[in-house]
């Protein structure tokens, strides 16, 4: 399985990848890539696919938490995590086998998080272009609340 986030927020996509830990947890791995809002689709979706071949299982469970979101913060260029959820948009995506999953969100704020819609997922084929799996994250964008 490989896991990957694709946030949409004002100004910016931030896309991460998510690895599994030992305890089996999944989290932000490594650096994030940070695309203009305007990005054309399969520009996104391209980079959605490097983010996907990116995952790791079984990678060190962190025995310290702290200041584990401040990598995400300084890739949106904000402070806190209010403020990262605040107007932020987000689109949970697994690839296991050939199928991509894009399972659109609803933001709950701060507190709360995101919670999955996932009877509104997007299938998608794991052969599909660039262009075919930018229109999914569209439409699984759209589906967002």
């Amino acid at each position: 399985m490989k896991s990957a986030n694709l946030d949409r927020r004002k100004q910016q996509w931030i896309i991460a990848t998510c690895s599994q830990t030992t305890d089996g947890v999944w989290l932000h791995d490594g650096e994030y890539t940070v695309l203009p809002a305007e990005s054309a689709p399969a520009t996104v979706a391209e980079a959605l696919q490097a983010a996907l071949a990116r995952t790791r299982i079984g990678i060190p469970h962190p025995q310290d938490w702290t200041g584990h979101v401040k990598p995400l913060l300084d890739a949106a260029g904000v402070k806190t995590w209010s403020a990262y959820v605040r107007d932020t948009r987000a689109i949970s995506v697994e690839q296991a086998d050939d199928d991509i999953v894009l399972t659109p969100t609803v933001n709950r704020g701060a507190r709360e998080g995101f919670g999955f819609l996932s009877e509104q997922a997007i299938h998608v084929p794991s052969t599909a272009t660039h262009a075919e799996i930018g229109a999914a994250i569209e439409k699984a964008l759209a589906r967002c609340e």
